[in-house]
């Protein structure tokens, strides 16, 4: 109803858009004049100067209010339409600024202007010796408001301003001194990587932050430094080096996505770009006996430096090593701890406030009553931060009431303004309803208004708020907004950012120790945004071990709605687990459908890590819960540890069949899942799981994810261990087809060589020839390694042997020259019938498998009784009688040994070769018997 009434009136009226009217203001400081130029935020406006002359032009339709006297430096000052003249003093210098809504002139006097200092000049000439530098302001507040920019020079036109905000005006070039040092550019170790080293001395310590879009390195050693070796360098080629009373800064603009990472090194430090850097150990927060300590290791010195974006001092401590900072902005009434990627940096808010290196890190410390901070135990701590954290969106905070006809109201009031003037009022729209919990409402709105209006598209607070209005929809991808550079700088910024954090992994560390610090702003809000964001933040604190914060602030949020689950987890983190379940059982016999599932899940999981349930039960007891909350990351979380449980308990098809289902419901996620099935299915496999499970399982289980061995990375080994165990089963029938889709599916050439090798043994066995060499042929590869190369031959040589096909089993076993080869070649000569070559054959493989003493084993045996055949028939009686003087003391007994002696025998040439004759008759009668009992291959 409210979109329907809001569009409606939206549309209703199209009128001219009215002039603007621009206020001037002129006051005087101690070294310069000011005029202030009071326009809209976001007006486009151009400022040149020729001469004593300067002229600042505006749009047409902005209409300049004459001021009532002209400040210091300034001789005259006309207005008209969209236009002022301003005639300053002879040699006056000028800066200017845009904040917010306001353009700001600043006329110097004459002597007030820094001299300009040299730049570097390259190593081969003598530079000339600077200016000495301005000294930096040292631990006292500016007395303008404002911040301030630098000076202009005379004669210089400046080109036409923006519509967006101004970005922060650049230090001053790089200052030289005798004896510059030299920058020399060094490979990153991370190939991807660029760097730089500064050599500076080995006790020189060093501190890394950011501000808005620049990236400040502070050195605690005043030494000039040559930029000449990076000209041209696109990640440090804008570089600017200045100098400290008693440092030196250095200035840097990193691409985006990117990170800087300092190291110490015996050539001094390392400034390297990466895309990626590691993040630092935080530096705690302990208030003490009216002071605060930040214990760190190697602690350097303090050095005080203007921001060069807001003219604020700031007090930097330096760390001799890399790898410790203070991570979150932490802000109390006398001064804000600022979050550094190395180091400390404080921007003292009382003139009281000091650093200072001790022994075992930096102390700040107040005046003689100590620092206005109370004990941390203490709950009114959070209650009162709240006033004095920064705020930049400006979000209504009434009553439902108010805020529904402030909405009303807004409509009607959009509605009546000119059609490019009514992107501010929609804003203003969008923020009401922001309060009132309407953040799919608002996002609708604010996509409308940036589509129509370029300006309202490009303005920080419009990306903010449409960043916020997706999280409060419950759509934390669409917020990536939210980390646009130029929100940066507020507490409120951050709170949201780590709202998006925490909408993303609810136990996100870096997003808890924010919420430590600007939950309190959280509290203040509307219930319309409180209530949804503050339980976030309590779970996410207590999740990401920032208990005791979050002790504290549920102490202040009181009977606040949506905290049950919170205290539930406080009571787990505490120890108390009794209490804890019984706090989640309250809750998941509750009303709040989240709250029930999410209660539901967590004492199963509380009551399995307590014994009080095996895997199998409570992977039984979170399916029950499966339906009680559906279709987003809670559900699938619930579903993949369901999965879990199943593998743990042994029911390892039920679990991957339900990881398959999962990712047919959850599209989006699908590769993740993909990654956990086939982590899950190689355990199987590398466990000895796989051999516990019956032979039907194992081949159904094999046969229902044979599709994610193309995932799996290459593993020969796994892949034969995994054809024999198939080979094992006494389930020819299964196991054939099961083992022709893993040669389909395997990735590699020796995988599906592998398999297809199995695969042909198992229809050898079962006696389909052709198959086997179909088996063969499909899976055939080069550069096998000599075991498989070896296996794949004799198996061909078999099947093509019973095909009758004995010059291409001869070929099968070409190059091979193992024993078992030798047997394969051996049995394709006597199933072909050339017992010559059998024999040749047989005598090869004999010289190596019988040994020259002791009796026979009937492998040995079976051996010379082939042998004896394939002389036998091929008519060699040479070598039969060789066998018979060689080998028949040897033979034993038995009918084996009995049928080689008839074999070798010599015929009947006499009569006295009768006896033996009648002895040899009785060895034929006993050989059908000895056959029944032993085949020969």
């Amino acid at each position: 109803m409210v979109l329907a009434i809001l569009y409606v009136l939206l549309a209703k009226f199209a009128q001219a858009e009215p002039p603007a009217n621009a206020a001037i203001r002129a006051g005087n400081h101690t070294t310069f004049g000011r005029i202030v130029f009071d326009v809209p935020a976001g007006t486009p406006y151009k400022l040149n100067r020729v001469g004593d002359t300067v002229t600042i032009e505006f749009p047409d339709k902005t209409e300049l209010q004459q001021p009532p006297r002209v400040p210091r430096n300034v001789r005259s000052l006309k207005a008209a339409a969209g236009r002022a003249e301003i005639v300053v003093a002879a040699g006056a210098a000028l800066r200017q600024m845009r904040i917010d809504g306001h353009v700001v002139i600043d006329v110097l006097d004459p002597a007030a202007e820094p001299p300009k200092p040299a730049l570097a000049k390259p190593p081969k000439s003598p530079a000339p010796e600077p200016p000495k530098p301005a000294p930096e302001p040292v631990a006292v507040k500016a007395p303008d408001p404002l911040p301030q920019a630098p000076p202009l020079p005379a004669e210089k036109p400046v080109a036409e301003q923006p519509p967006a905000p101004a970005p922060p005006p650049p230090p001053p070039p790089a200052l030289t001194a005798s004896g510059p040092i030299a920058l020399a550019a060094t490979p990153a170790l991370p190939p991807e990587g660029v760097a730089i080293t500064v050599p500076f001395a080995p006790q020189t310590a060093a501190a890394l932050f950011r501000r808005n879009a620049d990236t400040y390195v502070v050195f605690d050693e005043r030494r000039p430094i040559d930029l000449a070796a990076l000209r041209g360098s696109p990640v440090f080629g804008s570089a600017i080096v200045r100098e400290l009373p008693a440092g030196t800064l250095l200035v840097l603009h990193p691409p985006p996505n990117t990170g800087i990472s300092l190291t110490r090194m015996p050539a001094g430090w390392r400034i390297a770009v990466l895309p990626t850097v590691k993040p630092a150990r935080a530096i705690p927060f302990l208030p003490v006996d009216g002071h605060l300590d930040l214990p760190a290791e190697a602690p350097g010195t303090v050095i005080s430096m203007a921001d060069q974006s807001t003219g604020a001092t700031l007090l930097i401590g330096t760390m001799r090593r890399p790898g410790q900072a203070f991570q979150s902005l932490r802000r109390t009434p006398e001064f804000a701890l600022l979050p550094a990627e190395l180091g400390v940096v404080v921007e003292p808010l009382a003139d009281s406030i000091a650093l200072r290196p001790v022994p075992k890190g930096f102390q700040i410390t107040g005046g003689l009553n100590g620092l206005a901070i109370s004990p941390p135990t203490q709950a009114m701590e959070a209650a009162t931060a709240a006033v004095h954290l920064t705020s930049r969106l400006k979000l209504p905070a009434q009553s439902t009431d108010a805020l529904m006809q402030a909405l009303s109201h807004g409509i009607v009031a959009a509605a009546a303004t000119a059609p490019q003037a009514r992107g501010p009022k929609r804003r203003a729209i969008a923020s009401t309803m922001l309060s009132l919990g309407m953040g799919a409402e608002a996002a609708a709105l604010l996509k409308v208004t940036a589509e129509q209006d370029p300006k309202e598209a490009a303005s920080p607070e419009t990306i903010g708020l449409a960043a916020i209005a997706a999280l409060l929809a419950g759509r934390p991808a669409d917020a990536g907004g939210i980390d646009d550079p130029l929100l940066s700088g507020t507490d409120e910024i951050a709170l949201w950012r780590a709202v998006k954090q925490a909408s993303l992994d609810e136990q996100s560390s870096p997003a808890a120790a924010s919420f430590a610090a600007t939950l309190p702003l959280a509290l203040v809000y509307p219930p319309g945004i409180r209530d949804r964001i503050v339980p976030l933040a309590m779970e996410t604190m207590i999740l990401g071990g920032e208990g005791a914060a979050a002790k504290r602030l549920l102490a202040v949020a009181g009977n606040m709605p949506g905290l049950g689950y919170a205290r539930a987890l406080l009571k787990q983190v505490d120890g108390d687990a009794p209490g804890a379940l019984a706090a989640l059982d309250a809750l998941a016999a509750g009303h709040d459908r989240r709250d029930r599932s999410r209660a539901a899940t967590r004492a199963v999981e509380l009551r399995l890590a307590a014994g009080q349930l095996d895997a199998g039960k409570a992977a039984d007891a979170l399916d029950r819960l499966r339906y009680a909350w559906r279709g987003d990351r809670q559900e699938l979380a619930l579903r993949e540890r369901i999965a879990d449980l199943r593998q743990r308990s042994g029911a390892w098809r039920v679990a991957l069949a339900d990881l398959r289902a999962a990712q047919a419901d959850f599209p989006d996620r699908a590769p993740a899942i993909q990654t956990h099935l086939t982590g899950m299915f190689m355990s199987l496999l590398y466990s000895d799981a796989a051999d516990a499970l019956a032979p039907l399982d194992l081949v159904a289980l094999v046969d229902e994810n044979a599709d994610l061995f193309k995932s799996m990375p290459d593993n020969e080994h796994l892949q034969v261990h995994l054809a024999d165990r198939l080979m094992a089963l006494d389930l020819p029938a299964r196991a054939a087809p099961l083992l022709d889709k893993l040669a389909h599916a395997a990735t590699t050439a020796a995988g599906r060589a592998t398999f297809g090798a199995r695969l042909a043994d198992l229809r050898l066995t079962e006696g389909d020839a052709a198959g086997a060499v179909a088996a063969l042929t499909a899976s055939a590869a080069s550069g096998l390694e000599p075991a498989l190369a070896e296996q794949r031959g004799i198996v061909a040589a078999t099947a093509k042997s019973r095909l009758g096909d004995a010059a291409g089993a001869i070929e099968a076993l070409t190059g091979l020259t193992g024993s078992r080869a030798g047997d394969a070649r051996a049995a394709a000569y006597e199933r072909a019938g050339n017992w010559r070559a059998a024999e040749e054959a047989l005598m090869q493989l004999a010289g190596t498998a019988i040994p020259t003493t002791g009796e026979l084993t009937d492998v040995q045996r079976q051996l010379v009784l082939r042998l004896a055949t394939a002389a036998q028939r091929s008519d060699d009686r040479n070598g039969l009688a060789a066998l018979r003087a060689t080998l028949d003391s040897r033979l034993g007994s038995g009918p084996m040994a009995d049928m080689i002696r008839l074999l070798t025998a010599d015929p009947v040439r006499a009569a006295a070769d009768l006896p033996r004759a009648e002895r040899e008759m009785g060895l034929v009668r006993g050989i059908p018997a000895a056959l029944a009992a032993f085949k020969t291959p």
